[in-house]
């Protein structure tokens, strides 16, 4: 028995390409003292494919990840040179010894520094992990507590998160959510691609808590409160989500021989799109959708760009003004006057301050339409805004106590668009 092995020992060593492999294969026996659970090589080298597609005598190549188990890697030894042969003893004679690192004593900290920040030192996932580990916060409490009572499957998860994590550093700048841009990869794709479940990254679920956290922390904004501040930090890193849930209402975006018939627009409609220009290089954006309606209505025979952001600045919305901006369009904004319009105007300037135009939105059209005010405005002493001319408007609403609907605005609104606008999409 001890000449298979050693024939066996000589085979694995002769080849570079077994060397991630086995060093996977003895982390994780030494995390469970027996042939149990799997080791992923992602992104395998020519080497790696090769070697593990001879020894298993299958196919391995032009995978993203190449999943090995370590029942299946122990079986296909003794297929191959004894019934006898263990994965133990294989790798005591690979290694020179089985190091074990039984479970009582193999604590969530001691996995992070021995196992997996020294894979990413290069990476920004060194960082965020200890960072996890210093804040001793909620979240480190649940993956304590998780690895304490699971800690194989907390082992995948963190595994599978911080690859995942790696790859999105790799491909996307942390300016990345400032701008988004098309041609995002399926997230269910992604999922599947790194976890073998088409649904592990999703916004619910301890794979997608644990990766939004990573996103996150990598993009420097909040956690998203929500499926559509996911979808949009989902769409930072360059995944869809579920792109029916994010939409925008717009016209003048199709082809021309369609631009003046309105549309619902999805997320993963919007993603398909090459290029957005705007006629004249002017968007109107309208927050109230029977505003946005009736003016279509009305206007229905001439070529202009108009959009209305359905539940506020979400992904799909966003994701349609990042391309037109990218053009030079300018943003020509109206909204209702009362906090909640004010503060979604806002996100509109925060988000594209060089093109942001209030449009018959400021202090002079809220006086000017004194009749179509309605009383019990509702505020706030809550944040401020950082648009000087919305924040005067804040104070005039404040002072007066009254609000003004959009749709008291309709008249000059429709009258102000005069001239004919088009809007070229691009489609894949």
């Amino acid at each position: 028995m001890d000449d298979k092995i050693n024939d066996c020992i000589k085979y694995l060593k002769s080849d570079k390409g077994f060397l991630r492999l086995m060093e996977g294969l003895n982390l994780m026996y030494g995390v469970h003292g027996r042939p149990f659970g799997a080791v992923r090589l992602g992104d395998p080298s020519q080497n790696e494919e090769k070697a593990v597609s001879s020894f298993f005598g299958r196919d391995y190549y032009n995978q993203a990840l190449i999943r090995i188990g370590l029942a299946d890697f122990e079986r296909q030894a003794q297929k191959l040179y004894s019934s006898d042969i263990t994965l133990k003893a294989l790798l005591g004679a690979y290694f020179g010894k089985v190091e074990l690192k039984p479970h009582t004593t193999y604590t969530l900290t001691s996995f992070i520094d021995s196992d997996l920040r020294p894979r990413y030192e290069e990476s920004f996932v060194a960082s965020w992990l200890s960072d996890i580990k210093s804040k001793i916060n909620r979240d480190y409490r649940f993956l304590k507590d998780l690895f304490e009572n699971k800690p194989d499957k907390t082992i995948k998860i963190m595994a599978d998160t911080c690859f995942a994590l790696n790859e999105i550093a790799d491909n996307k700048p942390r300016t990345a959510i400032d701008k988004l841009s098309p041609k995002a990869e399926l997230l269910t794709g992604f999922s599947y691609k790194h976890t073998k479940d088409k649904r592990a990254f999703n916004y619910n679920g301890t794979h997608g808590h644990l990766f939004l956290k990573g996103l996150a922390w990598y993009f420097n904004t909040a956690y998203p409160v929500g499926h559509g501040d996911a979808a949009l930090l989902y769409l930072a890193a360059g995944l869809l989500t579920n792109g029916a849930a994010s939409y925008v209402a717009a016209r003048g975006l199709n082809e021309p021989h369609e631009f003046n018939e309105p549309r619902i627009l999805t997320l993963y409609e919007i993603n398909c799109f090459n290029a957005v220009k705007a006629y004249g290089d002017k968007l109107y954006i309208i927050e109230d959708i029977l505003v946005f309606s009736e003016i279509c209505e009305r206007l229905m025979d001439i070529p202009y760009a108009m959009v209305c952001p359905i539940g506020g600045l979400n992904a799909a919305t966003m994701l349609l003004i990042d391309m037109m901006v990218d053009t030079g369009a300018e943003l020509h904004y109206s909204g209702n006057m009362d906090y909640p319009g004010l503060l979604l105007a806002d996100k509109f300037y925060v988000r594209y301050p060089k093109n942001f135009v209030p449009w018959r939105y400021g202090k002079t059209d809220y006086e000017g339409a004194e009749n179509s005010q309605v009383p019990g405005f509702a505020d706030s002493n809550k944040a401020g805004l950082n648009n000087e001319a919305l924040a005067s408007l804040l104070s005039a609403i404040k002072k007066k106590g009254k609000t003004l609907p959009q749709q008291a605005l309709i008249e000059g609104l429709a009258a102000d668009i005069g001239k004919s606008f088009t809007c070229d999409i691009g489609r894949v």
